[in-house]
């Protein structure tokens, strides 16, 4: 049996996306639960510790868009958020290190 058809987890995750209003707990924005998968931001229910990173099928869930759930991969949340932070930090540095255009002149 595969882990998303544990009679369990189908319960668990139906539980987790039952309300009429959820919120991604990664980018904190409202979920639309008319989108179906595999669209990027259907519903989908996330470990909150991993299994890839050594966390049961049995813990908890929590709801999150499947981008930002894809995306976030085996890491923890807090490591999730500083490599985040570390890629705004680096674009910000990169847009400031583009010399500046000069100003068109007639």
């Amino acid at each position: 049996m595969t882990r998303t058809a544990d009679p369990n987890y189908r319960r668990r995750r139906a539980r987790v996306l039952a309300p009429r209003r959820i919120w991604c707990h990664i980018c904190e924005k409202e979920i639309d639960k008319t989108l179906a998968w595999p669209h990027p931001m259907s519903p989908t229910a996330d470990h909150l510790t991993p299994v890839a990173a050594g966390g049961s099928n049995t813990g908890p869930l929590a709801p999150a868009h499947k981008h930002c759930n894809e995306s976030r991969g085996k890491l923890t949340l807090r490591a999730y958020d500083e490599r985040q932070a570390r890629r705004v930090t680096q674009a910000h540095a990169e847009a400031q290190a583009q010399p500046q255009r000069p100003a068109f002149r007639w």
